[in-house]
């Protein structure tokens, strides 16, 4: 199939069972880490932070993917951003982060998984 992101997944599937696994991933997601941030908070001394994994795109593939910066911005400290493709993922974190919010770029710097070392 032709094409990138959101409209290749319709192609692909048809836009409602693309609408619906999009839902549920969205809530799935958000679910899981609202609890886990909690179970984290519950079991850490107090100041400990709290950093999520975090890809705002919820049909990208792996298990960050799917949240909602702005609701994750207020339950957890900060997040951890798949940048191997450029900073533009970094961007609706930073439009909320607030003061002392931590905000990290994650790099695939392993040549052999697609990083490129020498050009960091």
């Amino acid at each position: 199939h032709e094409g990138e992101g959101w409209p290749a997944v319709e192609q692909l599937v048809g836009a409602d069972v693309a609408a619906a696994t999009r839902a549920w991933r969205e809530e799935t997601a958000r679910t899981l880490q609202e609890t886990v941030v909690a179970a984290v908070r519950a079991a850490a001394p107090a100041g400990f932070q709290v950093l999520l994994h975090a890809d705002p795109v919820s049909y990208h593939c792996g298990a960050d993917a799917g949240v909602d910066p702005g609701h994750i911005l207020s339950v957890a400290d900060g997040v951890v951003v798949p940048c191997t493709g450029g900073a533009h993922l970094l961007e609706p974190f930073a439009a909320r982060a607030g003061n002392g919010t931590v905000l990290a770029a994650n790099l695939t710097v392993v040549s052999g998984m697609g990083g490129s070392p020498a050009t960091l």
